[in-house]
């Protein structure tokens, strides 16, 4: 199993784009047509207050945790991996694709207009009950408009223009499922 390639499939994108539903979406229809594939959202296996200087965006942490996780995974029978979460330079997704052997990492950014990820950042801080898929909830308002201002990583991304495969979801609705 070593040396069997491993679909790596990475969403990536500016807060409030998308990135955790479209994953979940692709998941959900590749463990229903019986594919063996692990979700992991970066976010999840990175939250630890520690030195910003020491791990900008927490990208050293999270690509060890996700080194440590993959063994569990391909043991339980994964034979694929897509992550959802932001990532701004080639260097970091580098440290990704090397926590998984023999990764073939395909990069999709998700991209949407500033004014649909102001909104649903600021939907988000609406949205009721503990665990709610992407839910904010119990910020202030100044600060979820403070999120929503923080479009400029949209921005910087669109420069940088890394991705192997950009796509845009903004208009589209993932249906329900229980998750």
């Amino acid at each position: 199993m070593a040396d069997v390639p491993v679909p790596f499939l990475w969403l990536s994108g500016a807060a409030g784009v998308g990135k955790s539903t479209v994953a979940f979406e692709i998941f959900a229809r590749l463990r229903s047509a019986g594919v063996p594939v692990a979700r992991v959202e970066l976010d999840d296996i990175g939250y630890l207050r520690q030195d910003p200087a020491a791990d900008p965006g927490g990208h050293l942490l999270q690509a060890r945790n996700l080194a440590s996780m993959w063994p569990n995974f391909r043991a339980a029978g994964a034979r694929g991996l897509i992550v959802s979460g932001v990532v701004s330079n080639r260097e970091d997704i580098d440290r990704y694709r090397d926590a998984v052997p023999n990764a073939r990492l395909t990069l999709c950014r998700l991209e949407a207009a500033p004014e649909t990820l102001r909104d649903r950042i600021l939907r988000r801080g609406r949205l009721l009950g503990v665990g709610t898929p992407g839910g904010i909830t119990g910020f202030t308002r100044e600060y979820l408009e403070r999120q929503a201002a923080a479009v400029h990583c949209a921005e910087r991304l669109d420069r940088e223009d890394f991705a192997d495969w950009p796509a845009r979801p903004a208009d589209l609705s993932a249906p329900d499922h229980p998750r």
